[in-house]
């Protein structure tokens, strides 16, 4: 029962962040959206900022437990956008807000579990040294992390996934030329 109480109040916050910034948000905005009291709020979370980070915590969470293994690295881009856009005003405030590191920690953890699927998955059998798994997972994940925050600090509005796509087909490409060249 405690467990979902603190998932109602965590759902009232997001819902809140579609409307307003954090800094705009208030204990009372909350309890009033789900119906109870200041003392079962601070019964579940510290302050405002808590539940916050339960929030982000709860719905990368969510997300990420219902995804397909990727196949691609735009796969996982894939995954990772979609996470974001599904509360796009809420993400956006948060992005703005003095939480950012709290998303940002959420996002490279996120972000590095869909990396560590896909290497998973292309490596299958293969002996790979840990350490090497280890440096290309946190390229990926920082590459990912960087190009979505760079898409928040823009409120969204070009076609991440399309880039996405882009960059690919280029790399694709070079890569082509490159083992043309050796021939």
């Amino acid at each position: 029962m405690a467990a979902d109480m603190k998932q109602t109040i965590a759902q009232a916050a997001k819902d809140l962040l579609m409307d307003k910034s954090v800094k705009r948000l208030t204990v009372k905005d909350i309890v009033e959206r789900c119906g109870v009291n200041r003392n079962t709020f601070y019964y579940h979370f510290r302050d405002i900022p808590d539940a916050v980070e339960a929030m982000v915590k709860e719905e990368l969470n969510d997300i990420l437990k219902d995804q397909k293994v990727p196949e691609s690295v735009s796969d996982c881009m894939e995954i990772l956008v979609n996470a974001v856009q599904k509360n796009k005003k809420a993400m956006i405030h948060l992005y703005r807000s003095i939480q950012r590191d709290v998303f940002a920690d959420y996002l490279d953890h996120a972000a590095e579990r869909v990396v560590e699927e896909l290497i998973n998955r292309a490596v299958g059998d293969f002996e790979m040294d840990q350490e090497d798994r280890h440096l290309i997972s946190r390229y990926y994940k920082c590459v990912f992390v960087g190009v979505i925050l760079d898409w928040l600090r823009h409120d969204m509005d070009y076609d991440i996934l399309s880039d996405m796509h882009k960059l690919e087909y280029i790399y694709e490409k070079s890569l082509e030329s490159q083992y043309k060249n050796l021939k």
